[in-house]
């Protein structure tokens, strides 16, 4: 989470950057971070998983976005209570 959060912070220049949590289940808790960065494009996402590969936005800033060009990223986490 701290890394998901630190990238979002990373990534978004402007707009926004959202952290929820709620129950999702008696026993469950969901976390959910969306940002407003600027996305991976297509082709680089296919590179994406390659040794020392990284898209043209994280070359600029380090580490990956994981979604479309132009649309942020999403990131959600389940975790069972207890």
């Amino acid at each position: 989470m701290i890394n998901r959060l630190g990238n979002a912070v990373k990534f978004t220049d402007s707009s926004s950057i959202t952290l929820t949590l709620s129950q999702a289940a008696e026993n469950q808790y969901t976390f959910e971070i969306e940002d407003t960065g600027p996305g991976i494009s297509a082709q680089d996402k296919q590179q994406l998983f390659n040794n020392f590969t990284q898209g043209r936005a994280a070359t600029l800033k380090g580490g990956t976005g994981l979604n479309r060009l132009g649309e942020g990223t999403q990131f959600t986490l389940t975790l069972p209570k207890g």
